[in-house]
């Protein structure tokens, strides 16, 4: 949780991303740190490109969630 730079962005708009999957990599104090995904869902929004500058608390990307289908 510290401010850093967008090394990577490792998805596109309108992807659908799961639990776990590797969404951004910040470098904060000379350490890479991978941002990943805390839900399912679809990207609705990419807020940063590779090299801004993002700060503590900073919204990177909106996620819509998938709703479970249901049986």
């Amino acid at each position: 949780p510290l401010p850093g730079d967008i090394l990577s962005v490792a998805v596109k708009t309108e992807e659908s991303v799961a639990v776990g999957q590797l969404l951004c990599v910040i470098e904060s104090m000379k350490m890479n740190n991978s941002v990943r995904s805390q839900t399912a869902g679809v990207v609705e929004e990419i807020m940063v490109t590779v090299g801004s500058h993002v700060n503590f608390g900073q919204p990177m990307m909106r996620l819509r969630p998938t709703t479970p289908a249901k049986e």
